[in-house]
C-alpha cells in the first residue's frame, strides 16, 4: 500500500478538539507528526501490508476520581488489519431499525467518541437481539441522530440530507469529507433535522464511516429503498481516495 493515512489531519483535529472540550492536556509527545510516526511504526511492527483500522485512545493521567488533580494525558494506539484494501459497495443492503429505548443527549460532548459508550452498547445489543445489520439512534428530541457507529444520510428527490452536528451526531470524518465532495461536485445537499417520517419517506438511505465507507440501507421495518445514487457516490469516493494515495 502507499502508507497513506486517510483523512489524517481531520482525525487529528477532531481528537484535539475533543481533548480541549474534555479539558485533557497534551504534551510534547502529542503532535501530529509524532502520532503519525507511531502509527507507521505500529503498522510495521504488526506486519500489516494492506488496509488497517487505527484506534487512538487518549486518557487523563491524574488521580482524584471526579476531581482530577492533573489533566495531563497519555495515549494508546491500536492497529487492526482490514479484510479489503479499498471501499467496496455491497450488493446487499443493510436491514436496520430504530433503537427507541435510550435517546442520545445533545451537548458539547455529542460530536466526540468518548469512553462513555453505554448507549452504543445497548443499541448494539438491540441490533443483535433483532438480527439487524445496524440501528438508528434518536436524540433526546426524538429526531434522527446517527446510526450505531456511523453517520446517516438520506436521499430525497436527488438531494442529500444529513442531520447537523446540532442534532447531537458524531462529527464523523467521512461525513465531513462527503460533504466536501458533494460541494466540490455541485451536488445538492443540506444539513437538516430529520424525523422518523423523513426516514420512511426517503428514496435512499446510507451510512458512512471511514472504516467501511458508504453502506446502503435496503430496508427499515417494511420499507424498501433504492441504492443507485448512493452507489454512484461510493464509486466517486473510491476514485478520489485512490487519487489521494498517489
Amino acid at each position: 500500500t502507499s502508507g497513506e493515512i486517510l483523512f489524517y489531519e481531520d482525525h487529528f483535529t477532531r481528537l484535539q478538539n475533543a481533548m480541549k472540550t474534555l479539558a485533557i492536556e497534551s504534551n510534547e509527545n502529542f503532535s501530529s507528526n509524532n502520532i503519525r510516526f507511531h502509527i507507521h511504526a505500529l503498522i510495521q511492527a504488526n506486519r500489516i501490508s494492506g488496509s488497517a483500522r487505527i484506534r487512538i485512545e487518549v486518557f487523563r493521567n491524574g488521580i482524584g476520581t471526579y476531581a482530577p488533580e492533573k489533566n495531563d494525558s497519555s495515549f494508546l494506539i491500536q492497529a487492526e488489519a482490514l479484510p479489503e484494501k479499498n471501499y467496496s459497495f455491497s450488493k446487499d443492503g443493510l436491514r436496520i431499525d430504530i433503537f427507541q429505548d435510550v435517546k442520545k443527549q445533545v451537548n458539547i460532548f455529542s460530536p466526540y467518541k468518548t469512553a462513555s459508550s453505554l448507549l452504543f452498547v445497548m443499541a448494539g445489543l438491540f441490533q443483535k437481539r433483532n438480527n439487524l445489520d445496524d440501528c438508528i439512534i434518536l436524540n433526546e428530541f426524538g429526531n434522527i441522530c446517527e446510526a450505531n457507529g456511523s453517520n446517516i444520510f438520506i436521499v430525497k428527490d436527488n438531494i442529500f440530507i444529513t442531520p447537523p452536528l446540532s442534532a447531537g451526531c458524531i462529527d464523523g470524518v467521512m461525513r465531513k469529507n462527503l460533504l466536501r465532495i458533494l460541494a466540490a461536485e455541485n451536488i445538492s445537499f443540506r444539513e437538516a433535522t430529520l424525523t422518523v417520517n423523513d426516514l420512511i419517506a426517503a428514496d435512499e438511505i446510507f451510512l458512512t464511516n471511514v472504516s467501511k465507507g458508504i453502506r446502503w440501507v435496503g430496508a427499515v421495518k417494511q420499507k424498501r429503498y433504492y441504492h443507485k445514487i448512493s452507489q454512484s457516490l461510493s464509486t466517486l469516493l473510491v476514485v478520489l481516495c485512490e487519487i489521494k494515495k498517489v
